[in-house]
């Protein structure tokens, strides 16, 4: 199937040899490789756009015995193919579409990836544990020979490399590990648990998330693990998200950081994105936010993955420069983060992870009264007022009295605006008033001081 990324629906179905079990793609080429089990071929399909041919199979290559894995060194346009059944990878030119070499390694190859910067290439041997490391290197005098092999976890299956780090991760399915292994040493430097049956495995190289799909997991997961060596988290799952069922492979699209995971037993593909470790932080929303005085309030945003997010508010009345007053969320493993918050009064807000800040945000519209803040009203007549304010809450407005002492604002009148945020409320004036409207019962903050005379 070819999925559109921008749509994320299927837009071609392409037929193949028997039993597809692998896909890698040259990006240079636009070339497709897909292993066919059931018949000892690889399909190479044309996935250039626009062409007499796209998304036509242009070649079938004979392989191995069972070939699974297949993997592309983008450098060399050479394909590499683990022959599960007679312990072989099959090298393939990219440019004749043939068998180059066939290379001796472990007992039941599965997985392959190649280090496009050192072209390495890493072969997972399911039955006898091991990792066996293959020279790539066209002009290496040790070129298509096994130079290591690396003892692993039980019944290792995926294996993929993050070229800027140099460092393989292996599945281990039988006991629910990845093992990491120092491409310079050759050597397993911290083994990681995961979920259940680990298979799939696939690195964002731009954020040096690794992608571990866990097909055994009861409710369907894939852990995310952080492999960037300079922060805090580094070779720890930093997330387990939920997918389909059965989940086995996983790819990564390295412009746009999605990571696509196939659920072999509801036939799905889970689309899964998070921001980049460089992504600003947001805050969702309208610059003016209009929350009801009092009430609860939530605070959404962006930011990167499984980061901490600090909300810093400046509160109206304090001295310019104070956000003093913060609160912390973690964005979760999508990049999104809910608070909530009392709002309680005016507060200009922005959102910071690390070295990240958003702009600054004002909520909470201050409630006002239409027409001059000075009027002459009608004595012992009805008169209607009418203002603005946040949609759905409730404005107060407080009535000092002629003649009653001077901090006298004990009467006290509501009314509630409406889904545009406008409000009235019909007095009778039989006497001369002052009047400030709040947003609380307990008149705090106040706002612009009206006066109307009765005439």
């Amino acid at each position: 199937s070819v999925i559109n990324e921008t749509t994320n629906k299927v837009t071609a179905t392409i037929k193949v040899g028997d039993g597809p079990s692998a896909v890698a793609v040259d990006p240079g080429t636009h070339t497709v490789y897909v292993t066919n089990v059931g018949d000892k071929s690889v399909s190479v399909i044309n996935g250039a756009p626009d062409t007499a041919t796209t998304n036509k199979v242009t070649a079938t290559i004979t392989v191995g015995v069972n070939p699974e894995g297949v993997a592309v060194d983008p450098g060399t346009h050479t394909v590499y193919v683990a022959n599960s059944h007679d312990q072989t990878v099959s090298v393939i030119n990219g440019a004749t579409n043939t068998v180059t070499a066939t290379i001796k390694v472990g007992t039941d190859p599965v997985g392959v990836a190649v280090d496009s910067g050192t072209h390495t290439v890493y072969v997972t041997n399911a039955s006898d544990h091991t990792v066996s490391v293959i020279d790539g290197a066209p002009t290496s005098a040790t070129s298509n020979t096994v130079t290591a092999t690396v003892k692993v976890g039980a019944t290792p299956e995926g294996v993929a490399v993050d070229p800027g780090t140099h460092t393989a991760y292996v599945t281990n399915n039988d006991d629910n590990t990845v093992s990491v292994i120092d491409g310079a040493t050759n050597a397993v430097t911290i083994t990681i648990e995961v979920g259940d049956g680990p298979e799939g495995v696939a690195v964002d190289p731009g954020t040096h998330a690794v992608y571990v799909t866990n097909v055994f997991d009861v409710d369907g997961t894939v852990s995310m693990i952080d492999g960037n060596p300079a922060t805090g988290t580094a070779n720890t799952v930093t997330a387990t998200i939920k997918v389909g069922a059965l989940p086995d492979g996983v790819a990564v699209d390295s412009g746009t950081h999605a990571a696509y995971v196939t659920n072999f037993k509801d036939n799905t593909v889970s689309v899964i994105t998070t921001p980049t470790a460089d992504e600003p932080v947001t805050i969702s929303g309208d610059t003016t936010q209009n929350p009801i005085y009092g009430s609860a309030f939530l605070i959404t945003g962006t930011a990167p993955v499984n980061s901490t997010v600090s909300l810093n508010f400046h509160k109206a009345g304090t001295p310019a420069g104070d956000y003093s007053i913060v609160r912390t969320v973690v964005a979760d493993s999508n990049g999104r983060w809910t608070r909530s918050i009392a709002a309680d009064a005016d507060y200009r807000y922005f959102a910071r992870s690390g070295d990240l800040q958003s702009a600054k945000v004002l909520n909470q519209p201050t409630p006002a009264l239409d027409g001059a803040a000075s009027r002459v009203v009608a004595k012992n007549k009805p008169y209607t007022l009418t203002g603005g304010a946040a949609p759905g809450s409730t404005v107060f407005l407080h009535f000092h009295k002629a003649g009653t002492p001077a901090s006298d604002y004990s009467i006290v009148r509501t009314a509630v605006a409406n889904s545009a945020g406008d409000w009235s409320r019909t007095y009778s004036a039989t006497t001369d008033y002052r009047l400030y409207l709040s947003r609380s019962a307990n008149d705090s903050p106040r706002f612009t001081s009206y006066l109307l005379t009765a005439r």
